[in-house]
């Protein structure tokens, strides 16, 4: 995407045809300490050029001017991608991926209801999910480093004793739906249920036990997340909003 002009005086940058995508350097026009100033600050001055509002465009650079110095002319400068069009050096710049939902369409305010506790349950359980697949993981790791069965069941008894301990306190504040919600986030973010962690780990009788524990309480330790239903696509629309800082 085109940011800016870019008419800095460029250095070692060569003249290829039009249109040819190359690498040069410019002198580092800006504190060293904060260079994304820079595209800021060109975006700004780009949209509102075509508007010819230089009236706020003056007080903003007045403003930056006391952050910002020039480098020196020996200066290295700083590695850009830019593009030569009509004989002019132009800046290139990606920006990150940027998610865009239909606006929530709700029947009734039974439905908003469900929606916005659907939203705080995400936000309480999504952390742990995450944990629970790191934990998988180091898990994975050590048990691969292991010399025998015994060793390893030694150190499943360990691991499942420090996991009560860190997380048992803040899994039991949770509500029915957020461990429900946790339920369905740990096959999200492990690539398996919660029914064939503790089975792979704990063994049979174990996953039979707390299934049947979890069935007691209207649980099912096998769901699946699942985006082709409905339900399971509003919690991943949630899940981007909220890692995007929307929600």
């Amino acid at each position: 995407m085109m940011l800016s002009d870019a008419r800095l005086p460029a250095k070692g940058c060569t003249s290829p045809p039009d249109n040819v995508l190359h690498e040069c350097r410019f002198a580092r026009p800006v504190c060293r300490n904060a260079p994304f100033y820079v595209y800021g600050f060109s975006f700004f001055c780009l949209a509102l050029q075509g508007m010819k509002q230089w009236s706020y465009i003056l007080p903003f650079a007045f403003f930056l001017s006391f952050g910002f110095h020039s480098a020196a002319q020996g200066q290295e400068g700083v590695k850009v991608r830019a593009q030569v069009v009509n004989g002019d050096t132009v800046l290139m710049a990606t920006i990150r991926e940027i998610n865009v939902f239909a606006p929530m369409q709700f029947r009734n305010k039974r439905e908003e209801r469900f929606y916005w506790r659907t939203v705080r349950d995400v936000k309480r359980t999504l952390p742990y999910a995450r944990k629970v697949a790191a934990e998988v993981m180091e898990a994975n790791r050590q048990l691969l480093s292991l010399p025998d069965d015994e060793a390893r069941k030694a150190y499943m008894n360990r691991f499942e004793k420090e996991l009560f301990r860190k997380y048992e306190g803040d899994l039991r504040k949770m509500t029915f739906s957020q461990g429900k919600m946790l339920i369905k986030l740990i096959d999200r973010e492990c690539d398996s249920t919660s029914y064939e962690l503790i089975r792979i780990y704990r063994g049979k009788f174990s996953a039979f036990f707390w299934q049947g524990f979890a069935k007691i309480f209207g649980a099912d330790l096998k769901t699946e997340y699942d985006t082709s239903k409905y339900e399971d696509r509003v919690i991943e629309r949630i899940i981007v909003l909220v890692e995007a800082g929307m929600l």
